[in-house]
């Protein structure tokens, strides 16, 4: 590889990493912002959303976005759904997200909580990434599964 692709690669990765910051500052922002039960409604339906400057950010710091939002409250909240605080977004299931946001109170998580989602970004991320620790067998075998039958 020459030098000008690397540094060509080099400037395209540090643009997507500054955009996915840049996103995670306003959201973060505009959560805080907001009281402590709005915020943690929003929290829950990006959680359901789950856009892809999302996917890799710790659950844990999501969770405490919300203003008055403290360690022992955002503890509580992944030990109920028997989440590791390492664990990111892109990591959960999209039943954890579902059960996340409902003990949230998002309304979003109320329309689901009848089925898991699909098509999501974070499953979408995990899926074409080969998955993670965290990502779903399932969602890892698709792709091979739908090259297989072509």
């Amino acid at each position: 590889m020459s030098t000008s692709t690397i540094e060509a690669q080099n400037m395209r990765n540090l643009g997507r990493a500054n955009s996915v910051r840049f996103a995670r500052s306003d959201s973060r922002s505009e959560i805080a912002a907001l009281p402590l039960e709005e915020g943690r409604q929003a929290v829950g339906a990006l959680l359901i959303e789950c856009p892809g400057w999302l996917a890799t950010a710790k659950v844990a710091t999501v969770l405490g976005w919300p203003c008055r939002s403290g360690p022992t409250a955002v503890r509580r909240l992944m030990g109920g759904e028997q989440i590791g605080p390492l664990r990111t977004v892109g990591e959960l299931t999209s039943r954890q997200r579902v059960s996340l946001a409902a003990r949230l109170g998002s309304p979003a998580a109320r329309t689901q909580l009848g089925g898991p989602t699909s098509g999501d970004g974070c499953t979408q991320l995990a899926a074409s990434a080969g998955g993670g620790p965290g990502a779903n067998a399932v969602d890892r075998l698709r792709p091979a599964q739908e090259a297989h039958d072509a």
